[in-house]
């Protein structure tokens, strides 16, 4: 009877438990329960990315800026003046447009990880933008003055190792 119960997927028909081992079993899904919520969620992996987390933590109090140009950002509908600095760490793009409505704006901060190719481009017929790409797709275009963008297109390229 124990195996065809079994496999039918209703288990064993026990007689009424006992209030005492109806209470045990209480227990012991108490005291399971509370040895999973004591334990941390990160698997191993994960633990090992939270140290290389404050590992990097560290290094961007390192920060150093390396190059910061006046540029435009290109887009569609518009050419919004500002300023591109290029730190160890992160490139920046601050919107320096005089319309920024309340605060909102133009301002972006990239880490080079996040960069994937990066182009010389012409803007106006003059060789002086740069095309950034990103791992997740997107792209951003930057017009500087023309002696300037082959200085930031050969440091982006010293900081960012493909």
């Amino acid at each position: 009877e124990e195996a065809s119960a079994l496999r039918d997927n209703l288990g064993i028909q026990h007689s009424q438990p006992s209030s005492d081992t109806l209470l045990l079993e209480v227990v012991k899904q108490v005291k399971v329960s509370d040895m999973e919520e004591d334990k941390l969620d990160l698997p191993e992996e994960d633990i090992s990315a939270r140290v290389n987390v404050d590992e990097k933590e560290e290094q961007d109090q390192k920060e150093k800026l390396v190059l910061m140009e006046d540029c435009e950002l290109i887009t569609i509908i518009d050419v919004i003046p500002g300023r591109l600095e290029i730190t160890t760490q992160h490139i920046y793009f601050y919107d320096g447009s005089i319309e920024k409505e309340d605060g909102v704006g133009f301002d972006f901060k990239w880490p080079h990880s996040q960069i994937r190719e990066i182009h010389l481009r012409r803007y106006n017929l003059r060789r002086s933008a740069l095309e950034i790409f990103h791992v997740d797709q997107s792209n951003y275009f930057l017009n500087f003055k023309k002696e300037v963008r082959n200085k930031i297109y050969s440091r982006l390229l010293s900081l960012h190792s493909p």
